[in-house]
């Protein structure tokens, strides 16, 4: 059964995981990336680096899972690698769904014995 909220997604409680679609190219410059980026400085300086040290096609359909600090909301980060570029370069709607698929399962797989994981 879905529930739908109207909220903030940052308003979530501390100790949850945050999930965010994201492109291999470091950059959360626009939207909700930019959001998580102002919200989150830490966990974007995190991934950002993380994609400086892996190319595109190592990372894409995979789960960055940045633990949260308190400083920050106590929030988990899970960075879906859904597209290698973003904008007008993204990746075709298919292939994002492939990624975004493996994506998750990547999740799933590294919060094994961490944390439930349900909808809020």
């Amino acid at each position: 059964m879905l529930t739908y909220m109207k909220a903030s997604l940052f308003t979530a409680p501390p100790d949850s995981i945050l999930v965010h679609a994201c492109n291999t190219q470091g950059s959360w410059g626009a939207g909700i990336a930019l959001a998580f980026r102002s919200s989150y400085p830490r966990a974007y300086e995190e991934y950002k680096s993380y994609c400086e040290a892996h190319t595109a096609e190592d990372i894409v359909g995979t789960c960055l899972l940045i633990e949260g600090i308190a400083e920050e909301g106590g929030h988990d980060i899970a960075c879906l690698f859904t597209s290698k570029k973003y904008g007008r370069g993204k990746d075709p709607k298919e292939v994002i769904l492939r990624s975004t698929r493996s994506a998750v399962q990547d999740l799933i797989e590294k919060n094994k014995d961490r944390k439930a994981l349900s909808a809020w």
